[in-house]
């Protein structure tokens, strides 16, 4: 079993560490990039969000707004 190829290149402590990017590599190559912005933590979340019975009622992001 080879080493995580993926690199965690910004992060932050934030209670626990934050990653804001994260590079994904396949066969030496990059094949992903993901970037976060504009990182928020300790959010309530509404109601259900984590429910297999609520899936497709309840989201995350309702209005543009995290846990409105």
């Amino acid at each position: 079993m080879s080493a995580n190829p993926n690199r965690y290149a910004i992060h932050f402590p934030a209670g626990g560490w934050i990653e804001t990017e994260v590079v994904f590599y396949a066969d030496g190559k990059k094949v992903q990039l993901e970037e976060y912005k504009d990182v928020k933590v300790n959010l309530s979340l509404p109601e259900g969000v984590f429910s297999p019975a609520s899936f497709g009622k309840v989201h995350w992001m309702q209005q543009g707004k995290i846990g409105h």
